[in-house]
């Protein structure tokens, strides 16, 4: 995704990332984004060393849905199924499944993703 772009909608896909070396390797990212709705995806990211692993990163952005989402970020030293700091999440982020990983709160967000495994995010 573009960063600063907005209604942005990415929605049923199955996403599949791997890491090289030790880098950061992340399934999606948005920074800035205004009226994201991330809906129904798998996100699986992989890792084989040390490096930070996200399934699904944002910061900065408001109107943020996260809805019916499978997450998992495994094999790296630092895996996140979520990386959110400084935006604000929608009420309806709801449904999602952590398969691998953990949240991560960057601070100074408003609202929550909701889990059906795992505890709210952040």
């Amino acid at each position: 995704m573009d960063d600063t772009a907005g209604n942005i909608t990415v929605s049923n896909n199955t996403i599949t990332a791997a890491q090289t070396s030790n880098n950061y390797a992340v399934g999606l990212k948005g920074l800035s984004i205004t009226n994201l709705v991330v809906s129904g995806n798998t996100i699986t990211v992989t890792g084989n060393g040390a490096g930070d692993i996200r399934a699904l990163s944002f910061a900065g952005s408001t109107a943020v849905t996260v809805s019916g989402n499978t997450l998992s970020a495994s094999g790296g030293t630092t895996n996140r199924a979520v990386y959110v700091g400084s935006s604000t999440i929608n009420a309806g982020s709801t449904g999602n499944t952590n398969s691998a990983g953990v949240c991560t709160n960057g601070g100074g967000n408003t609202g929550s993703v909701v889990f059906t495994n795992a505890a709210t995010c952040p």
